[in-house]
């Protein structure tokens, strides 16, 4: 197929390849691109994986009073790019690549009374770890309490994200499960 490289470019640049008068590659920064394939003189060019995951868990999880608690995420509805281990650390999702990440984060509460409902994104960049996104809202009488937090955040490769969830009603409240949470996603945008 011709000059196709092995390893991402350097330096913030994307890399064309060359090879018999047309492109064989387009390397950018992040290991991502383009590859090029000839049938009968027209090139197609189709996208590298771009990294993406949407862990979940499956279970419901009982949340104590006034104690703030990472949700374990069992489970995937994708993951293009092993960004997530529902075994070790299940609860985190990790950068394969360095760049600038969407972040998102979603869960349901039960009918309640009494207090707040807080839901958290944090990131452990380098040796730092620190609350990247954020809702904290009053406990809804009339119907199940929802949040979502999204964000973009500049991670390297090996720092990694988790939720964690705190509510204030006084008692042990459960994270409900349904359909569409409680769900930590995470997509790479580019480079950064």
């Amino acid at each position: 197929m011709g000059d196709v490289p092995l390893n991402p470019c350097k330096a913030r640049k994307t890399e064309v390849h060359l090879s018999g008068g047309g492109i064989t590659a387009v390397q950018t920064p992040a290991g991502g691109g383009l590859q090029a394939g000839t049938v009968m003189g027209v090139a197609s060019l189709s996208l590298a994986t771009i990294p993406a995951a949407r862990a979940r868990t499956f279970v419901p999880v009982e949340i104590p009073n006034a104690t703030l608690t990472v949700l374990p995420l069992e489970g995937e509805e994708f993951d293009t790019a092993a960004l997530h281990n529902t075994v070790v650390q299940n609860s985190r999702l990790v950068a394969p690549v360095a760049g600038i990440y969407t972040v998102s984060a979603h869960v349901s509460w039960p009918l309640g009374t009494a207090g707040s409902r807080g839901l958290f994104v944090s990131a452990f960049i380098g040796s730092a770890f620190q609350r990247v996104a954020s809702s904290v809202v009053k406990a809804s009488d009339v119907g199940q309490t929802e949040q979502s937090v999204a964000t973009i955040v500049r991670l390297s490769v090996g720092d990694s994200v988790l939720m964690e969830v705190e509510q204030s009603s006084g008692a042990p409240e459960i994270v409900q499960v349904s359909d569409h949470g409680p769900t930590l996603a995470m997509a790479w945008l580019g480079p950064g």
